[in-house]
Parts: C-alpha cells; structure tokens; sequence
C-alpha cells in the first residue's frame, strides 16, 4: 500500500471522495425509486391512457347536433407538436397526443392516437388522419378495439394491453354520452405504445440514470480528491506542528508550545496542549524541589547519626575523664574550680549537640496532621528534660502549605529556645484568633536585647517561610523572661 493512503492526508482526501461518491449514489437511488414508483406499471400508465380518452369525452357531446349528427370542429390531439415514435409525453393527468398531419407516416402501434367513433364504427375524427381517415371504418388492425367498444356499450370502460409483431401497446374506449340520448354519441379511442414493460423500460428510464450516475462519479472522484486535500491541508499542518512538538517533549525539550492559530476543535487541542506542558514544567520543578529537599534531608539525617555515633561519644568520654579526674584530685586543689567550669561547659556542649541532633533529624508530615508530627517531634526533647506544653485548637484547618511552613518553624523556635537560651520549658499553641491563624511559641530561657541582635540564617528562613504565607513574624524576648515567637498568617480557620 502506497505511503500515501496510509497518511493522514490520504486517508482524509479518500474519506472525502467516499463520502461524496456515497451521497451521489445516494442521491441517484433515491431518484431512482422515485421515477420507479411513478414510472413503473401499468396501472399508472393505464390510468393515464384511460383519463385522456374520458376528457375527450366529456368535450366532445357540445359538438353533436341534437339529431347525434357530429360537427366537424374538433381536432384530436396538437398540431405541430414533436413527434417521437416510441416516446410518451405525460401531461397533468393524462398523455399528450400528437396530430399527425397527411403527410407524415409512422407505425400507428408505436404513437399515441386518438379516433372519434360512431356507433357504427365509423371514424368521425382522427389524429392521425393518413393512417385512419376520416369517413373509413374501423378495421381490424387495431386488434381487440371492437371489445373494447362493446364493453364501453355495457357501460365498463377497460384499459387492455396487446403486442403486434413484438411491440406492446395499451387501448381503451370511452362513451360519449349526452343528456338526451340514452345510447352513446360516439366513442373515443385512445392507445399508446407501452413503454414501461420489460427492456424498454430499463432501456429508457433506468439505462439514462445509470449513465449520469457514472459520469457524476468520474466526474466527482478527482474533484473530492482536490476538494479533500485543499480541506485538509491547514488541519494536517497543524497536527504536524502538534506531532513536531510532541517529539521535542519525547527528547526532554520542555520549552517548546503550540501557537493557537483558531478557536476551534484544533485550537482547543492546541491549547490543552500548551496547558498540559506548563503542568509537566511545573511537576518537573516541583520533582526537583522534593529531590533537593529529600537529598537535603537525607544529608542532615547523616550529618545527625554521624554526630550521634561519634562526636557525641567522644564528649560524653570527656565528661566521664573529666568526672574521674574531678574524684581523684583533694577538693581544695587549685584547679577543682577550673574542673568544675569545664564539666559546667561539657554538659551544656551535650545539652546543646542533642537538640541539635533533635532538630537535623526529619519529621516527615506526609500522612501525618499538623499536631500529630509537632508531638512526636516535642517528644524527642523530653529525654534533655525539657518540657514542651502544645496546645493546638480542634478542628483547626490547615493546608499543606500552610502546615509545612508553621511545622518548620515550631522546629526552628524550639531548637533555638533549647540550643541558645538554655531553656526548660516551652508553650506552644496554634489557634484561630479573628480569621487569622496564630501560632504561639514562649520559652523561659535566656532572652536577648532584638536590637542589637544580627538575624542569623535560621530567623531568615523563618521570616521567608511567612512572608511565603502572607504572614507576619512577631519577636518579643527580655534577658529575665525568655522569648516569644508569634506568627500570625491570614485564615478564617473555619474552612
């Protein structure tokens, strides 16, 4: 199969062709069985022989004379209409009959004609005179026409079919009756070739369709073809475009997009397209973060088992030397003072590398609410006994973002309040105060003057975190009554 008809276009330009061949198939059926219906039968045709023959009827009584003697007035059918043997022109209700002057000859079986009889048989009228004069009788070449007529005499009027020398033809007689008379004036006789039987109706009405619906077909079959790529060349380029780009994405190129080129179908697709890259570009910068913060993690969580394992084993030695030598020396040695502040120093060095270990472990959120992780995380520092009191309001509704950040800096408060002031006891609380959502942290440390204090990398983050959230940090700390930490982010925390 050709490359072609595989693609896209191709297969679109054929479905374009099939369509319209379809529909001129369609549409000539459809004319098909109409002119069947109409056509086909001989009924339909007889009625129409047999309605000709009774307007003459009901015309021809004015031109009698009261004694039945006929006027010759009335002429049968139309001079110098066109004259085509073995061809029906149908009229309103019935068929045309043409006037076949003297000097014209066809086979009468294979027109239309018309004859005004007599009661005798005598021919009174005709349409076509050279062939049945006027003043003759009615002979035997109109084969059955005189059964015809007696059944007219019997007051049944009868449409009947006969073939001479192969050809078939429909006739039929008509009485002409008169108020005051109670025989018949006369009658008309009327046949016409049956061209609706057997191969001439194929020939003559089916044959002709069949041939323009082929040359509608080879007609049609290169224009559908033209007409189907002219259609969809501006769709194929846009797919193509869209196909480009697709490939660009395949090969880590994120930056590409579609321009929307119309608000349609193709345009909606495009700019979906467009939307669902933004969304990658942002999943990716997203993945990244989490992988920096999942690697950053990992690191502090290394940095924390190293301390634990080895720097804090080698203090606690000192603070058991230290002890040992405290015992072995008398207690008015000159240097039980410089012991004594060096174990003081041991011990807040083991005070404060624990909350540090503390606060570089993670304590993941994921699957866990707000107040579920800051109380695994305060339990930690129960073991330095240091007692943490958390009171966070029911119901209280947090979003991830929101949680995340206020869960970092209750750690950064408490690690502070512990590694820096030397505190014992810290009060933290979140609650719902006028739409805003409050979280509280108070220790009972050593304070520090806020003015002349240099905000370190800790306090930095901590002041990004709120400002993230619209927030506000608030800082109050006195040398005798510790700190307190208030952070205050816009939250109805009724959600």
């Amino acid at each position: 199969m050709s490359p072609w008809v595989k693609s896209l276009k191709g297969q679109m330009a054929i479905s374009y062709v099939l369509v319209t061949l379809v529909s001129v198939l369609v549409s000539e059926a459809i004319i098909l069985g109409i002119a069947l219906i109409f056509l086909t039968g001989e009924n339909n045709l007889s009625k129409r022989v047999q309605r000709t023959a009774e307007a003459y009827a009901e015309q021809l009584p004015s031109y009698f004379k009261d004694d039945g003697m006929f006027e010759a007035e009335f002429i049968f059918g139309s001079p110098g209409a066109e004259i085509n043997p073995n061809q029906i022109t149908f009229t309103a209700s019935g068929i045309a009959i043409p006037y076949i002057d003297e000097n014209s000859l066809f086979d009468e079986q294979k027109i239309s004609l018309a004859l005004l009889l007599s009661p005798e048989y005598r021919i009174l009228e005709s349409s076509y005179p050279r062939q049945y004069p006027v003043g003759d009788y009615l002979t035997q070449l109109l084969l059955g026409s005189f059964s015809l007529i007696e059944s007219a005499q019997q007051g049944e009027v009868v449409v009947r079919q006969f073939e001479m020398e192969g050809i078939s033809f429909l006739q039929t007689a008509v009485p002409i009756q008169s108020n005051t008379r109670t025989t018949p004036l006369g009658y008309v006789y009327v046949h016409a070739p049956n061209l609706l039987t057997g191969n001439s109706l194929l020939v003559g009405t089916v044959a002709p369709l069949l041939l323009i619906a082929l040359l509608m077909t080879i007609i049609i079959l290169p224009i559908g073809v033209v007409f189907g790529l002219l259609a969809t060349r501006g769709h194929i380029n846009r797919l193509q475009e869209l196909t480009a780009v697709t490939h660009h994405f395949a090969n880590n190129d994120f930056s590409q997009r579609i321009p929307i080129q119309r608000q349609d179908e193709m345009g909606e697709l495009e700019k979906q397209f467009n939307i669902m890259a933004e969304r990658i570009v942002e999943s990716l910068e997203r993945e990244k973060d989490v992988n920096a913060q999942k690697g950053a993690i990992e690191e502090r969580e290394r940095i924390a088992m190293e301390m634990h394992d080895s720097l804090s084993q080698d203090i606690f030695s000192l603070n058991m030397l230290t002890g040992g030598l405290q015992q072995a020396l008398p207690d008015d040695h000159a240097i039980q003072r410089q012991i004594h502040l060096l174990q003081n120093t041991i011990n807040h060095m083991i005070r404060e590398m624990r909350a540090l270990i503390i606060a570089m472990r993670p304590t993941l959120l994921e699957g866990h609410s707000f107040s579920e992780a800051v109380h695994t995380y305060v339990r930690q520092y129960s073991r330095l006994g240091i007692k943490i009191d958390v009171q966070i309001e029911d119901n209280l509704w947090l979003d991830q973002g929101q949680e995340n950040a206020l869960f970092r800096i209750s750690q950064e408060a408490i690690s502070n309040a512990v590694r820096h002031a030397n505190s014992n006891r810290i009060d933290l609380s979140l609650k719902s105060v006028a739409g805003n959502t409050v979280l509280s942290i108070q220790d009972d440390g050593k304070g520090f003057d806020i003015e002349k204090a240099n905000p370190g990398f800790g306090m930095k983050t901590m002041n990004g975190r709120v400002n993230a959230l619209q927030g506000v940090v608030h800082i109050e700390s006195s040398l005798t009554t510790g700190t307190k930490v208030t952070v205050t982010i816009p939250h109805d925390g009724n959600k």
